[in-house]
């Protein structure tokens, strides 16, 4: 996309791609793309050429069972198009994110359990296996976003936690690192 800058905005499952006219503060609709679910978290490939879509039909706290994260091709002038099939997740994801080497997505999800997902890209940019992770990972509460570090060899996650209810104590919330090699996530210091 030279010299355009292009911007996308979504509403439940509709993701619109706009142009954006910087010099006349105004934006064009160029085009709509529906996904399989509503949209919870939208992240590009670092070569601008991809976007990748975590879906879900649920909310907060709400039972999710259709779940998926979706590659989009992302064309000279911004377009969107669907690349390759969607890969199921087995919860709503809250955040995602791709390494900086554009080689994995990882899904952060909370409810009902914690849990960080982690799908290999293959080198066309569609989205491979699910790559399993260990069991005896803490991811804490309430995984509110995963991201990998520049170096691509450690992960980053922020546990948002909860404040005390009537009859619930608070739930403190951290930050949590991971060691992050061929898309395994390991503890960290």
């Amino acid at each position: 996309m030279t010299g355009q800058i292009a911007l996308y905005s979504a509403v439940d499952d509709v993701l619109t791609h706009y142009e954006v006219d910087i010099g006349k503060a105004a934006l064009t609709k160029r085009g709509s793309i529906k996904l399989p679910a509503k949209v919870q978290y939208a992240w590009p490939h670092p070569s601008r050429k991809h976007l990748y879509v975590s879906t879900s039909n649920g909310g907060p706290r709400v039972n999710s069972d259709y779940n998926h994260v979706t590659a989009l091709a992302i064309g000279h002038d911004g377009s969107l198009n669907p690349l390759g099939e969607p890969k199921s997740l087995p919860k709503r994801a809250v955040h995602l994110c791709v390494d900086p080497a554009g080689q994995y997505t990882l899904n952060g999800h909370n409810f009902p359990a914690s849990s960080i997902t982690v799908h290999a890209i293959k080198t066309d940019g569609t989205i491979g296996s699910e790559i399993e992770q260990r069991s005896n990972l803490d991811y804490g509460i309430y995984p509110h976003q995963i991201m990998v570090f520049p170096s691509g060899r450690a992960a980053l996650l922020v546990d948002r936690g909860n404040k005390a209810q009537a009859e619930n104590p608070e739930q403190p919330g951290a930050l949590r690192s991971f060691g992050f090699k061929d898309g395994m996530l390991s503890p960290d210091q």
